[in-house]
């Protein structure tokens, strides 16, 4: 479950937070008031990934400074904080910690390919697939629910 969002000069956003409560959460509001900026965010922390944006400058809403991602999320019973870090020209630092461990935030990755690695491994899915799934379109939300599991994954 995701549990929380920070975004740091990331598209519509200078800094904001969102925390989520378990469930189902919509995102509601005008057009141009940050929904897609979210789930960018959330997308680019779980893939490295911003896939619906053509150029990465897009991304930062002052291209001088660094956007930063911080996603919380709990996957059985532990607490993980992906942060990833995105310069006008190229993704610049990543890193998984995992938050409840005796030593409390023990880095388990430290690069966009080792943070990606360890992210496969614990939801059980490439970024590769988790990217397509994230940036869907509409009409394939409801063909990948109404087929079988495999069919659907093919």
């Amino acid at each position: 479950m995701i549990e929380s969002i920070e975004m740091v000069n990331w598209r519509a956003y200078d800094q904001k937070m969102f925390q989520f409560e378990e469930g189902i959460t919509f995102l509601m509001g005008l057009n141009g008031r940050g929904k897609t900026s979210i789930l960018e965010a959330i997308g680019y922390a779980l893939t490295g990934e911003p896939t619906t944006v053509d150029k990465r400058p897009k991304l930062l809403r002052d291209p001088s400074q660094w956007a930063t991602v911080r996603l919380k999320f709990n996957l059985d019973g532990r607490q993980y904080l992906v942060e990833r870090s995105q310069s006008d020209r190229r993704a610049e630092s990543a890193k998984l910690i995992q938050m409840t461990t005796a030593d409390r935030g023990k880095i388990l990755a430290s690069s966009n390919r080792s943070v990606n690695r360890h992210i496969e491994r614990l939801l059980g899915i490439s970024t590769d697939f988790l990217t397509r799934i994230i940036y869907m379109s509409e009409g394939d939300v409801f063909r990948f629910l109404n087929r079988p599991p495999r069919e659907a994954l093919d």
